[in-house]
This record gives structure tokens, C-alpha cells and sequence, in this order.
């Protein structure tokens, strides 16, 4: 019996020692993770709420109505109008007729006068973009046609929730020029049901998702050490089976669901479907249970003062580690896009231009045309693949980045409300030096391209963000700006955004 409690402990300790050194090592991306499990639990565990329809009418006719889902923790919503104005005016017809010329000079040849009469000619025509926004989100469209310049028409858009409006306005369309943008606030505060207590422990556990995977990595990696070293009796085998507990549960109703393809069991490392983490969590659940019942033959490998000394020098050097791969890169690098790997990019993307000078966003050219303001989700590729997307041009870079040949630099800012600004002007310097470097530059983003605009906007950046899938650069970056330099389509370097190279650098670089 002893030797079966001993080779247990050993086992559940180092289970427990790799999954914890693993996530600690990288637990913003273990953060990323929880993110995925809280949200899930968070929207099974909702009230339903009810469907907001905003339908576009022209007169009594309806154009489109548009349902959108209500959520408890988004009360303010914006309801945006754009009209653009578009005039097509036909080519000048002409009716050419042949007259023959009275001298003939050859008997194989004649000359012919050409003499040209013009016909009436056809009005321009005027057309106009109508499009109609909610919180981002596209929510109709419409094209009107008008004949005259001279000539308009009312259109109107409406918001109900069961059948009871909460938002009517009218607006004049008119052939003449693009009317400004119309903005509107819709204050749903009283159509939304209130949460249960579950909703609201998980949306809390949500915004703490990076503290909690910092705890529950600690909290592993401590305990495979304590298990292994026969520390605390009591309070490690209690603790032992508190954590395994809430690893099956997670892993229970990640099995339930089938909607994750990692669990994150070691974190980004390792891929874990979710029956093989089942399988272990179970298992170390089951061991935890026969390790109480065979409490007898728990005998600490050290003394008890030697033993609190051992813990607390481990203690402290796991939290010196696990800040330190938190604030900086992890100690080792095991993501699909660590230094010496490939990018991919998707090669069904339809890229126009090959001039690399665009793509490092220089920002010398003009929003045209209606915006598609979807503010967090128009983002470009597959999760699997690289992708980047220009908001300003409305196309994807993916390609023309990656087979520009020679170095650029790309940094990444998965999220700007969350991001470290602290190296904000060293970045600005690093982008000056590359330009005259003629080095590309582009700076990625997940968030909404209005976000993205004011961000650079106050910081004085010359250049503006292009946009990815925000699961892409999650798996690239996790919460924190990192740097990457790039050869071709190949990874060189990587940098954390606490420590920005200096822009001397780039001289030793063009040097090799």
C-alpha cells in the first residue's frame, strides 16, 4: 500500500508539475482560454433576451428588417445613417455619316468627308448608397435611383422590441450631394431582462481571466511540488482534490459541449482534444480520492522546517518566473509562430497590388466610399492561416506582405483598450528609422478600426493599423504587444512590448 501511495503521489505531482510549468510559461495564453470557457458557461447560463428588429422603409413599403439579439451587459447602442451620393453620366453620342467626295483624284481611291451631327443626349443619372448601421453591424441598405438632380425621396428606419418601437426617424435623400453621417443613440436599459447570479459570476471571472490563469497555473505547478515532496499533509491533499476537481469539471463540459478542439490542459503547447483531457483529469480526480483514503503513508521527504523552507524558496522563484514569461516572452517559445517558423497565408486571397510601400501604411491616402463599420469582427482570414486585412483599402494584404521580399517589422496589438503604451515613443522612433531604412512597417490589430484610428491618432503615429482575426493574433501576441521581425515569410525575431529594440538596430540588421 505504501509503495501504490508513493508511485500515485509521484504520478499526480508531475501531472501536475508539467501542466502548471507549461501554463505558467505562457499563461496569457491559458487566459485566452479561460476567456473561451467563461463565455460559453456565461451564454449557456443566460437569460434569453428579447430580438430588436430595425427594418428600413421607403413610405409603407419595407426594404429589409434586420434582428439583432440583446445582451444584458450592452445597454447603449449606436444607430448609424450613410447616404453616398454616385453620378453616372452617359458618353456623348454621335452620328457619323459618309459623303463622298465629289473630285475623284485615283480610279482606286476616293476620300470621304466625315461630317458629325450630333443627337440629343441622355440625362445623368443619380444614385444613392443608403446604409444603416447598429452598434457596427450592417442592418440594411438600399440603392435609390433618381432621374433628376432636382428630385428626393423619404426614407425612414425603425427599432421595435415586441412589437413596441423604440426608435423612429425620417430622412431626406436627395440626388443633389451625400448627406453627413447621422448618429443616433439607442438607450435599451429598460428592455433588458435582468441576469441570474451565474451570469454575472462568470462575466466578473471573465474580466480577472488573466489573474485567474496566473493563480491557476501557480496554484498547479506549487501543488505538483508539494505532492512530490510530502509537504502539508492535510492542506495538499485537500487543495489536491479542490483543483483536480474544477480541471474535470472544465473538461467535463468542454467533452459535453464538443465545441473546443484544445482544451488548453498545457496550454498552447500541446493540443488537447477534449476526450483525451477528460480521460487524465478523471484520472487525476480518481487518484487524488485514493491518496485521502491512503493518507497514512503521505511521508514528507524533508523536514517540516526544512520543507516550509524548500516550498517557500520554490514559491517565490515560480512567481519570478511566471511574471517574468507574463511581462517579457516565454522562456520557451512553443506557439506555431515562434523565431525560425513559417507564416502561411492564405492563398485564396485576391490581392491586387504588389507594392510593398502600401502595405506599410503610410498614411497618405483617403477612406472612400461607404464604410462597413463592423467594429469588431471585420476581420479578415481563416484562424489557421495568416491574414491581414487594410480597412482603408477594403482588401486583403495578406499575400502582398508576405512575398515582399527582405526584412519588416510588424507589431502586434491584439487589444488597445488593454495594451502597455509605456513604449509608445521608442515604437514611433523604431517606425521613423525603418522608413528611411525603406523597411516595411505595419502595425496589427484586432480591435475596431474607430479604435484603432483614435489610438494612432493620439499618439501621433504616421501610419494607421491594418486588421486580423482576433483568434490569430491571440495565438501570435496574446494580451501583450509583441514585435515580430520578418524575412520574406519567415520569422526571424520576436520582441515583447515592454522591450522595443533601439532604432540602431536596424543598421547591424541591413549590415548582414
Amino acid at each position: 500500500m505504501k509503495l501504490t501511495a508513493i508511485i500515485l503521489r509521484c504520478l499526480s505531482g508531475l501531472a501536475l508539475l508539467f501542466a502548471g510549468a507549461v501554463k505558467l510559461n505562457d499563461s496569457a495564453a491559458y487566459a485566452i482560454k479561460l476567456s473561451e470557457y467563461f463565455n460559453k458557461i456565461k451564454q449557456d447560463a443566460s437569460v434569453r433576451q428579447d430580438t430588436l428588429l430595425i427594418s428600413l422603409h421607403d413610405g409603407i413599403k419595407t426594404l429589409k428588417v434586420t434582428p439583432f439579439r440583446l445582451y444584458a451587459d450592452e445597454t447603449n447602442k449606436t444607430l448609424i445613417i450613410q447616404q453616398e451620393l454616385q453620378v453616372k453620366t452617359p458618353k456623348v453620342l454621335v452620328d457619323s455619316s459618309a459623303a463622298a467626295d465629289s473630285t475623284v483624284k485615283t480610279r482606286k481611291a476616293r476620300k470621304f468627308k466625315r461630317s458629325k451631327k450630333k443627337l440629343p443626349q441622355p440625362k445623368s443619372t443619380y444614385l444613392v448608397n443608403v446604409g444603416v448601421f447598429f452598434d457596427g453591424n450592417p442592418a440594411g441598405d438600399t440603392m435609390i435611383v433618381f432621374k433628376d438632380s432636382g428630385t428626393a425621396t423619404l426614407l425612414s428606419v425603425q427599432a421595435k422590441i415586441r412589437n413596441q418601437s423604440v426608435f423612429q426617424k425620417s430622412f431626406k435623400v436627395m440626388a443633389t450631394a451625400s448627406a453627413p453621417e447621422q448618429n443616433s443613440r439607442l438607450n435599451l436599459e429598460s428592455y433588458i431582462k435582468p441576469e441570474n447570479r451565474t451570469y454575472g459570476f462568470f462575466s466578473a471571472a471573465e474580466q480577472k481571466r488573466t489573474g485567474i490563469a496566473f493563480a491557476i497555473s501557480f496554484l498547479e505547478l506549487m501543488l505538483g511540488f508539494a505532492l512530490l515532496f510530502g509537504w502539508g499533509k492535510k492542506f495538499t491533499l485537500g487543495l489536491n482534490l479542490f483543483v483536480t476537481c474544477i480541471l474535470f469539471s472544465l473538461s467535463l463540459y468542454a467533452f459535453n459541449h464538443g465545441t473546443f478542439s484544445d482544451t488548453g490542459a498545457f496550454g498552447q503547447g500541446i493540443i488537447m482534444p477534449s476526450l483525451p483531457t477528460l480521460i487524465k483529469d478523471a484520472a487525476l480526480l480518481g487518484i487524488s480520492i485514493i491518496l485521502i483514503i491512503l493518507h497514512l503513508y503521505f511521508t514528507p521527504l524533508f523536514s517540516r522546517k526544512n520543507g516550509l523552507r524548500v516550498m517557500l524558496s520554490l514559491t517565490v522563484l515560480a512567481a519570478v518566473f511566471g511574471s517574468y514569461c507574463y511581462c517579457m516572452l516565454p522562456v520557451w517559445d512553443v506557439s506555431p509562430f515562434k523565431p525560425g517558423s513559417v507564416l502561411k497565408y492564405n492563398t485564396s486571397a485576391k490581392a491586387t497590388s504588389v507594392n510593398d510601400e502600401k502595405v506599410a501604411c503610410a498614411d497618405n491616402s483617403k477612406n472612400k466610399g461607404m464604410q462597413n463599420r463592423a467594429s469588431e469582427k471585420t476581420i479578415a482570414p481563416a484562424d489557421e492561416a495568416f491574414g491581414l486585412f487594410d480597412p482603408k483599402q477594403k482588401k486583403d494584404v495578406s499575400d502582398i506582405f508576405l512575398k515582399g521580399k527582405g526584412y519588416k517589422w510588424m507589431l502586434i496589438i491584439p487589444r488597445i483598450e488593454n495594451t502597455y503604451t509605456g513604449s509608445s515613443e521608442k515604437m514611433k522612433a523604431l517606425f521613423n528609422a525603418a522608413q528611411k531604412e525603406k523597411i516595411p512597417f505595419v502595425v496589427v490589430t484586432a480591435s475596431s478600426e474607430m479604435k484603432a484610428d483614435a489610438f494612432v491618432k493620439e499618439r501621433r503615429w504616421p501610419l494607421y493599423m491594418l486588421s486580423a482575426n482576433r483568434n490569430l493574433l491571440d495565438r501570435m501576441a496574446g494580451f501583450n504587444p509583441t514585435l515580430y521581425l520578418i524575412n520574406g515569410n519567415r520569422v526571424v525575431k520576436k520582441w515583447s512590448g515592454l522591450y522595443i529594440p533601439q532604432a540602431s538596430y536596424l543598421a547591424s540588421l541591413k549590415a548582414k
